[in-house]
């Protein structure tokens, strides 16, 4: 669904900064899995904090616009929670899998995701992972855009229920482009 006032920048050929009512960087409080803070990296904002979450991990979007939010500590702009946390129904015993193979020809570029999830009454275990090699693209004039990348990341979340209305987690996730 489209948002009023929320935008984005798109940053080193394959990231997108948030921007929001005109605010952004700094200005923004960007969060996982409601509370874990995440900073952007590299010079000249490369990476933007949303960087770190891949768009197929992601279950839910919240923004929070102003600076009114302080449950979720101090940001000018606005908040944006990211929420990558499976909801999975433990009454019963289920697998899940997603897959997504992608191919862009303006910007040779590949793109695989695979996630495989199962569980029952007592817990869940979620593996995911995926590659991204782009190349670079040509502009509306047709001159090529140094833009190439490479970029390979992985998760595992896992949960056990000890009791009814209990449950503990543990959400592991790394990237390296």
């Amino acid at each position: 669904r489209m948002e009023p006032n929320v935008n984005g920048i798109r940053k080193g050929g394959g990231n997108i900064d948030p921007v929001v009512r005109g605010l952004k960087y700094g200005q923004l409080n960007v969060q996982a899995n409601s509370g874990q803070k995440i900073e952007g990296g590299c010079p000249n904002r490369m990476d933007p904090a949303t960087a770190h979450t891949e768009p197929e991990d992601i279950r839910s979007i919240e923004v929070i616009k102003g600076p009114y939010a302080l449950r979720y500590g101090p940001a000018f702009g606005g908040v944006i929670k990211l929420n990558t946390a499976h909801n999975y129904s433990l009454d019963s015993n289920f697998v899940n899998l997603q897959a997504v193979k992608t191919y862009e020809t303006n910007r040779n570029g590949n793109k695989e995701y695979l996630s495989v999830a199962g569980g029952n009454k007592i817990g869940y275990l979620d593996v995911s992972g995926s590659r991204k090699i782009y190349g670079n693209y040509k502009d509306g004039n047709g001159n090529e855009v140094n833009s190439s990348f490479e970029k390979y990341s992985y998760g595992i979340q896992a949960g056990i229920k000890p009791a009814a209305n209990h449950l503990i987690s543990v959400d592991y996730k790394e990237s390296k482009g």
